[in-house]
């Protein structure tokens, strides 16, 4: 496990170091430069202050409380998939803070089922407005980055985030690098923005049940 842990940091290096397209340009250094890609397991405070940026991102590990108050860490890019070997793949990274209120929350109700070690991630590898990066995302995020991090990481089951992950996956994954079987059903984006924090908890936490170690 250690070795797929150096393997996704060099993965992220390549990450910071892409220049393909417009979204990999480096504004975050305007607010709290570089990244430190050797990164530890709380590089996360290197985002908290960011706000709408471009440039490579990742879920980063962060601590949070489970449902018994222990506290728990998320491992997010460098989650292992635990016992049963999850990704999770969202569409696109967020642009605002980190953690939200939402993001908080997912990695609670992560905590919360024993998922904390479920490997978090993206398709669209950069920061950007919500359509750019989407365009390339084959050429450039899928075959330079996240057909190896799958690679990698070898998870067991896929569980996309929201309806744009889930055409992302079917598109590219099952016909290139996945089995069908081991895609599962998505589970609502924990951003979505048309219904009630509490009710998109409630369905996540539905979901994730099913997979709880």
């Amino acid at each position: 496990m250690f070795q797929n842990k150096r393997k996704l940091k060099s993965l992220l290096k390549e990450m910071w170091e892409c220049s393909e397209c417009s979204d990999s340009e480096r504004e975050s250094e305007k607010s709290y430069g570089q990244i430190n890609v050797d990164l530890s397991e709380t590089w996360a405070k290197n985002f908290k202050r960011s706000t709408f940026l471009k440039g490579p991102w990742i879920f980063p590990p962060y601590k949070v409380q489970n449902d018994k108050g222990e506290m728990k860490l998320v491992r997010g890019f460098f989650g292992k998939g635990g016992d049963k070997g999850i990704m999770f793949i969202a569409e696109r990274p967020s642009t605002g803070k980190f953690p939200d209120k939402r993001c908080r929350m997912f990695y609670e109700l992560l905590a919360k089922n024993n998922l904390h070690d479920a490997h978090l991630t993206d398709f669209v590898k950069c920061r950007g407005l919500v359509r750019e990066g989407v365009k390339k995302v084959k050429e450039n995020c899928f075959e330079r980055i996240l057909k190896r991090e799958i690679e990698i990481v070898a998870p067991k089951i896929v569980i996309p985030i929201g309806n744009e992950a889930e055409r992302l996956c079917k598109q590219y994954l099952v016909e290139d690098i996945l089995e069908e079987k081991k895609l599962k059903e998505k589970i609502i984006h924990y951003a979505y923005r048309f219904d009630s924090k509490e009710n998109v908890k409630k369905e996540i936490q539905g979901r994730l049940e099913k997979f709880r170690d």
